[in-house]
């Protein structure tokens, strides 16, 4: 999830650099997806690197998405 850090997500672990924003990480799971759509198929998926402890909290920016961007990239992925 540290693709999104600082950008569209606080929620995760390493927050140095600024990281894609929600439209961009959706387009990059979309391909993906394309990619799975042949005869590729898909062994595993890890979402990780997320910080419970900062996922979901509100900030000045608004509330973090990093829950609901997860779940969304699992949808997308694995079941679209």
């Amino acid at each position: 999830m540290d693709i999104g850090a600082g950008n569209a997500l606080e929620g995760v672990r390493f927050r140095n650099w600024k990281g894609l924003d929600e439209s961009q990480i959706y387009k990059i799971a979309g391909m993906v997806r394309q990619v799975l759509s042949g005869s590729i198929r898909l062994a595993g998926m890890d979402i990780c690197e997320i910080d419970p402890r900062r996922a979901g909290l509100t900030y000045p920016s608004g509330t973090d998405q990093t829950y609901k961007i997860a779940a969304n990239l699992i949808k997308k992925i694995a079941f679209n």
